[in-house]
Order: structure tokens, then sequence, then C-alpha cells
């Protein structure tokens, strides 16, 4: 029956019996507080069920996902709660159930269960009765199943500042899971990090990143403008935004201006350094946003390293939208000026991405970031060591290395995540003229493109339109059967013959005898 552990014995000194209320793995679970896990982009839901395993310290032999949970998830994050609402979450994103089986091993799978049945029981050997009810209250004629398309936010949102942070001298602080100001939408991943404060420090950081999620990393004793975090495991956008580009020129004392590979530009999206040191726009360079020319006002020494970072207006919006809706969902798209206009294959029907479709393009014309700066009130010996991240939250360590007390402000900026919500409805016509418009509706903020609500809204609405789906069987009751199990029940006295059943809930007693009660659901 797998591995428990027991809460309080209650065992009367005037009785023989003695009773016990037994929970599996899964029950003590899922109290526990979800880790501080960043965003996973371009990811699946069963890739995400993995990431949150380890995250809770099981290696890979604990726990055993299906194969099939390959649901695309653009934009995957955990909500800062119990480990049972990520639970939840990623069970109704992956249509799937969670589990502990026999060898105490955390199983996901499919809800629906397709295959040949791995038990029977007939009431020759084990059923007492076997009921099909009617239940025509939980029957519904329609599907709505709503998705939401994730693009990237104004990346100038503060989201955290915390002011007058005492320091003690020769010491350190950690700020702890401090709440981003919209906790419900998720700070992406980062792929620069910004780290200064109101004094120049002329050497880059040294990094070494501490988790190889990309969510954890350590700075060492260096100082500087920026940091470019190269290490090969750093997450990409959804899609990697092709308008993003980094180039690297060297100077050599007399040329000024440095032509970037790809134009026109995108407005205020361009960044430069000379040697590690941000240069300002207007002030030491000009830009040509049509031409893609960067002009110094005075050339760059001969010798010198020169960054250029910048988006470059990308119009390959047709193929991204398609990989959202699928191929041949979209007609065509056309540009004139600022404005796009989209028209959709019929197939996709109405949606509310054309009315916001400049904030889709953010998606191909923004960069993720944290920029977490440092105000000095008085002396400058305390640095940030150490950041920690998730989607809603950060962790701050701060030390102070010198010999007097510190007062720093700290405040973060970055880039959060939007939707564009819309919806696919599945409806059984027939069944609606007969019982009239009964909808139910399923929403769960994973499920991000349309082909996969198309695909829920069909596949909920096969077993929800059924009334006669529901099976409930009394039998003898088996200690090796799981919830999940394809069987095969019998009642030939009352002519029910070869139902094939998954088990939803099981109910089993112990008086004397082995008893259970089985809610279960006829296989599609």
């Amino acid at each position: 029956m797998g591995v428990f552990w027991c809460g309080e014995w209650e065992a009367p000194t005037n009785s023989l019996v003695a009773t016990t209320v037994a929970y599996d793995r899964l029950a003590n679970l899922i109290t526990l507080d979800t880790p501080q896990i960043p965003p996973m982009t371009e990811t699946t839901i069963g890739e995400m069920f993995g990431r949150l395993f380890r995250a809770l310290g099981f290696s890979s032999d604990k726990y055993e996902i299906s194969p099939a949970l390959m649901q695309k998830v653009l934009v995957g994050w955990f909500p800062r709660d119990k480990v049972g609402q990520s639970l939840q979450l990623l069970a109704e994103a992956g249509n799937c159930y969670v589990s502990v089986n026999k060898e105490d091993k955390f199983v996901v799978m499919p809800n629906i269960k397709t295959g040949f049945s791995t038990k029977s029981y007939t009431d020759k050997n084990a059923v007492f009765s076997i009921n099909s009810p009617q239940r025509f209250l939980e029957l519904h004629t329609a599907v709505k199943v709503v998705y939401r398309l994730p693009y990237l936010k104004d990346p100038n949102e503060e989201l955290i500042r915390v002011d007058n942070i005492r320091i003690p001298k020769n010491e350190t602080i950690v700020l702890d899971r401090i709440d981003f100001k919209s906790e419900d939408v998720p700070i992406m991943e980062v792929g620069w990090v910004h780290i200064f404060g109101e004094y120049n420090l002329p050497e880059i950081w040294e990094v070494s990143v501490g988790d190889s999620t990309g969510g954890t990393f350590l700075l060492g004793d260096g100082g500087g403008e920026f940091i470019q975090w190269t290490d090969p495991i750093a997450y990409n956008l959804m899609p990697e935004p092709p308008g993003r580009q980094t180039q690297s020129f060297t100077g050599d004392g007399s040329t000024a201006v440095f032509q970037v590979a790809n134009y026109p530009l995108k407005q205020d999206t361009v960044d430069v350094w000379i040697d590690h040191v941000e240069q300002t726009n207007g002030t030491d360079y000009t830009i040509n946003y049509a031409t893609g020319e960067i002009t110094f006002i005075v050339p760059p020494e001969d010798g010198s390293e020169i960054v250029v970072r910048y988006f470059y207006v990308a119009d390959n919006v047709k193929d991204f939208l398609e990989a959202v809706y699928g191929e041949g969902s979209i007609t065509t798209v056309t540009k004139r000026g600022s404005v796009y206009t989209i028209t959709f294959h019929p197939s996709v029907g109405n949606s509310s991405l054309t009315s916001n479709f400049d904030e889709l393009v953010g998606v191909f014309e923004s960069e993720p970031y944290l920029d977490i700066v440092q105000e000095y009130v008085s002396p400058m010996n305390s640095k940030v060591v150490l950041i920690s991240y998730g989607a809603t939250d950060i962790t701050l360590t701060i030390q102070n290395n010198g010999d007097v007390d510190e007062t720093i402000n700290i405040r973060v900026k970055g880039v959060g995540t939007g939707y564009h919500e819309s919806h696919r409805i599945a409806k059984d016509e027939e069944l609606a003229a007969q019982f009239g418009h009964k909808e139910y509706t399923q929403e769960n903020p994973l499920v991000q493109t349309w082909e996969l609500a198309k695909d829920y809204s069909e596949k909920i609405l096969d077993f929800v339109s059924d009334p006669m789906s529901f099976v409930e069987v009394d039998f003898r009751g088996d200690p090796l059967l799981s919830v999940g199990d394809i069987i095969t029940v019998s009642d030939e006295t009352n002519e029910i013959k070869g139902i094939q059943i998954v088990p939803r809930m099981i109910t089993t007693t112990y008086e004397g005898r082995l008893r259970a009660t089985m809610d279960a659901r006829r296989t599609k």
C-alpha cells in the first residue's frame, strides 16, 4: 500500500482496538512552502513538475513524470504559496494527477487514460454491486477554456523600494523574500543584471553561478557598472527575441562612427559601454535609428572595448504567432509605420490580440533584467553579495566590511510579464438543443496557447457532456489498486459486462474483512 506516516494514536485502555490516521508522503509535501524558483520560459508542464520536485530536494529516482506531459508553457512560474497550490496549478494545466505509488515514489500521470486494463473484478470473485448513475446535474453542453498569451511589460516599472536599511559594521544582513509590488505577475529570467551605486567602480564584477537554473548567483569582490550573465544555461525569452543584439567593436583612436549589423533600431533601446563604463546618449554619442549608426562625440581610444546592446525592429511576427496558434493559423501580417494588421484564419476565431498588438510586439523588442540600485546614505563599504529571486519576490544579502554602521536604500526595477487573455469554446450543439446551454469554464494561467485551449476544451467536453460516464463500484477492496489504474469490472448477474474504468477515489475500510467503494469514470 505504500509508505505512510501517522498522526496521534487513539488507544483506549478499556478497549482492544487502537486507531490512527495514516498519511502518505503527498499529504506531508503539500503543506510545505513552495521554494523560491525563478520563472521558466519555453518549457512544458512535465519539465515544471520536475523543476519543482528537484527544488524540494528529490532526486530523479524519487519521482516519475509521464513523458506525455509535453504541453507547451511560454512562461511558467510557481505561486508564492504552499506546494499543494503549485501542484494543483500544474495538475490542472497538464490535465493530470499526482499520487504516491507503492514504491514511495511521486507519480504524475495524465487524467485521460487509454490502453489495456491491469486488473479485472467480477461479481464471482470481488464485486458486490456496480452502479452507473445518470448525473445530469453534472452535465454540460459547452466548455470554455481561457488561455493567456504572455508579453513583457514596461521595463521601467519599479518593483521594490526599501529605504534606510541599516547594516551594522562587519556584519551581513538578509532581506528575505521581499515581495514585488505585483505579486501575480512573474518576473522573467535575467539576461543582464545591473548593479550600481552612487559611485564609480572601474572593474567588472566577477560572477559565479550558484544555481544551475540561473536563479541564484554570487557576486565577487569587484565592482562595476554592469554584469553580462554569459553562463550557457541562462534562460531565453519565449522565444529568443530576434530583435536583441549585442555587438563589440575595438576603438582605434580616430574612428567615431560605428555601424551595427541590424537596423532600423527601436527607439530608446540602445545601451553603449566603453571599457565597461556606460556612455550617455546625446552627451557621449548620437544614434541614427534608421541607419544603425552610433557616432561618438570623441573617438574611442585606441584598443578600447566598445559594447553596443540594442533592439532592432523585428518583422517576423507571423512566425511567432503561428508558433502559438499553430501552423496556418495566421493568414497575413502587414505593417504600415508602427501599425500591424493581422488576419487570422477562420479556425482561430476572434482574438483580443489585434487591439493590443503593440504590446505583443514588445516580446521581440524588450529584454528581461533586474536593476538593483544601492543609494548610499552614509559611507560605502556595504555591497550586495548574494541575489536570489523567484517569480514574485527577491532575496538580497548585503555585507558591510567597514568599521562603522551604514545605511543604504535599495530599489529594484525589472521586466514583469503581462498577459493577453482570450478563450476557446467547444460546444455540443445537439446536446444544447436538448438540455439548453450549460457552460463549464476552465481557467489556468499556464494554459497559454490557442492550440492547447482547443485540445482541452474538446477533451473536457467529451467527459462532461456524458451523464453516463460515472461508475460506482462496491467490492472487496484491493490494497494493490491505485488511483489512475485502468481496470475492468463486471456484474454478470445484473448483465453489466466488461466495463473499463479509471478510479477517481477509493475508500477502503476494514472491520473484520476488507471492503471498498470506488468512484470511477469510464475510459474513452
